[in-house]
């Protein structure tokens, strides 16, 4: 037994040829050659993602998730921490665009973690996860300090209209 290491990015093909031999009495009989092959397939990758940053009710642009490695088939499934912005617990392959949401008054950050799965000949090999966000920006609000000062500034005005006319 022994542990087969691939550090490329593609399937490495090893072919081995086993000749047995027989001995006895002093003469040595070979037996029929056997040929055969390991496949060693390299461990699945994602090339790191980009984070983005939108404002509620903005579309993202869309994760096209993407390796180095071929010979192979590279498929991707993904988690999300924060399903109110929009996006799915779950899911497998790119992430189509969407429109991102946030009823709150903060930033809204979700954490994607994207898994790849390099597949060869019937056989799956894992790669190491990478980790992106999509922050999710708040519509701003009318209660912000600038519309308090307007309020303000407008109960004043209106304040010293009516004293105006009550000196008149």
């Amino acid at each position: 037994m022994f542990t087969a290491i691939n550090a490329g990015t593609s399937p490495v093909v090893a072919t081995i040829i086993v000749t047995p031999h027989f001995t006895n009495g002093g003469v040595t009989c070979d037996g029929p050659i056997k040929t055969f092959t390991i496949t060693v397939n390299p461990t699945g990758e994602v090339d790191q993602p980009a984070s983005q940053v939108v404002c509620n009710g903005s579309s993202t642009a869309t994760v096209t998730f993407a390796t180095v490695n071929t010979g192979g088939v590279t498929t991707y499934s993904w988690t999300n921490n924060d399903i109110s912005i929009g996006l799915a617990a779950t899911g497998s392959g790119n992430i189509p665009t969407f429109t991102a949401t946030n009823a709150g008054t903060s930033p809204v950050v979700a954490t994607i973690i994207v898994t790849p799965h390099f597949t060869n000949g019937g056989v799956t090999c894992d790669g190491p996860t990478k980790t992106f966000t999509i922050t999710v920006n708040p519509t701003e609000k009318s209660t912000s300090r600038q519309a308090r000062l307007y309020v303000m500034e407008a109960a004043l005005r209106q304040s010293l209209l009516e004293r105006s006319i009550r000196e008149e």
